[in-house]
């Protein structure tokens, strides 16, 4: 119960956080890309379109577009432990308020055109569905976690 409390502390925090950093690169100017940086950016709004919250279900997708440069765009990731045994119950309200940031950000900035100006994608990794290795790379334990690529 200790545990819960301190989590869910630390997830109410982190999502200030996360309004506050949505509102910061949205005034961010966007750099001049390449043929590699428009292929990626291409793709996370291709699955942008299909789903506001981009799941991240291998290492080697996390690798490509979140971790390897270059880049001119930002993506804020969560990495949560909903499937399987774990059933983090913390990690279901954070998802919630989550999806109400990236709805909030997608809707106000849906238009193509608008969102080259403000390159943010949402993403999610969970633990059971394809994270652990992510989850391993990046020595986490706990879970929710929120992760801003720049």
């Amino acid at each position: 119960t200790v545990f819960a409390i301190v989590s869910l502390s630390i997830t109410l925090l982190s999502l200030s956080q996360l309004s506050q950093l949505v509102t910061a690169i949205k005034k961010r100017p966007v750099e001049n890309a390449g043929d590699k940086i428009d292929s990626k950016v291409s793709q996370l709004w291709d699955w942008t379109q299909q789903r506001t919250i981009i799941p991240f279900t291998s290492y080697d997708s996390f690798q490509h577009y979140l971790r390897t440069k270059p880049r001119n765009y930002s993506v804020i990731l969560m990495l949560t432990a909903l499937r399987g045994e774990r059933n983090c119950q913390i990690c279901k309200e954070a998802k919630d308020e989550y999806k109400i940031v990236a709805d909030s950000f997608r809707f106000s900035y849906g238009h193509r055109e608008a969102t080259h100006e403000k390159l943010l994608f949402f993403a999610m990794t969970d633990f059971d569905e394809g994270g652990s290795e992510i989850f391993e790379a990046l020595h986490l334990k706990t879970a929710p976690v929120f992760i801003h690529y720049p």
